[in-house]
């Protein structure tokens, strides 16, 4: 079974070797890597050239942001199923894929398999590891994502979609919800560790955070139209009350 790993970068000279070292020292070797830098001003693409023989496919441009640079990649993955890995992230160990593989083989190739993720802070300290335990309930992504660079993708689920590039920072929970929501696609819970996930990126930067509000409503809106009003309540009360709205949404969630 071959695995595409799309890695994605620009101006990541001090975080992307660890990524592809990470991915080189895998036990598990059926993988294509391909590279998208979005024309680096540092000495990013020097760090890629010195592993070139290990990369498949790379590419040095201008894209207009992160979702159109893996949408650009993942016209050039072949594999049978995709994990985007971008520079900085790294696995939990050497053994992670062949874990992973091993158990997709097992469980009849699933569209959407996941597994958890360490969550490191800014001093290099796992802080967390996230499950995503409550995975099977419908609502799950009114709230809550996967993490991406946990996700292995059949390759087939972008065959005529791709990430909605109007997304600065949660096209990748907008297409998990579209893939559960409108597509049907099962979700298989792996229940290993498979990667680090270091905080600090774009994802979980503060300054960020009413992009992170009007994303989320918008994700929201469009796969959970019954309930947006309740959700949209709840979350004006959590961000104007909530030391007095706590006690009481725990009670009403029991």
């Amino acid at each position: 079974m071959r695995l595409s790993i799309i890695t994605v970068c620009k101006n990541a000279q001090n975080t992307l070797e660890r990524t592809l070292e990470s991915i080189i020292k895998q036990t598990y070797k059926n993988i294509e890597l391909i590279v998208f830098d979005g024309n680096s001003s540092d000495n990013t693409v020097g760090i890629i050239e010195r592993y070139m023989h290990h990369i498949s496919f790379f590419h040095s441009g201008d894209d207009s942001g992160i979702y159109n640079a893996m949408n650009k990649a993942l016209s050039k993955a072949s594999g049978d199923y995709v994990l985007f890995f971008n520079a900085g992230d790294t696995f939990c160990d050497n053994e992670v894929l062949e874990r992973v593989i091993e158990k997709i083989k097992l469980n009849n190739c699933p569209d959407f398999a996941f597994g958890w993720a360490r969550i490191i802070d800014l001093q290099g300290e796992c802080c967390r590891v996230d499950k995503f335990l409550n995975y099977k309930r419908k609502t799950f992504f009114v709230n809550e994502n996967i993490c991406h660079q946990s996700i292995f993708y059949k390759r087939n689920l972008f065959n005529n979609d791709c990430y909605d590039e109007s997304f600065k920072i949660y096209a990748d929970w907008d297409f998990n919800a579209r893939c559960v929501r409108t597509k049907g696609v099962n979700m298989f819970a792996l229940d290993i560790p498979v990667c680090n996930f270091y905080l600090g990126g774009l994802s979980t930067d503060a300054n960020n955070s009413k992009i992170f509000r009007y994303e989320r409503d918008v994700i929201t809106r469009k796969y959970f139209k019954k309930i947006y009003f309740i959700v949209a309540f709840d979350r004006f009360m959590l961000k104007t009350f909530k030391s007095l709205y706590l006690p009481l949404r725990k009670i009403f969630l029991k």
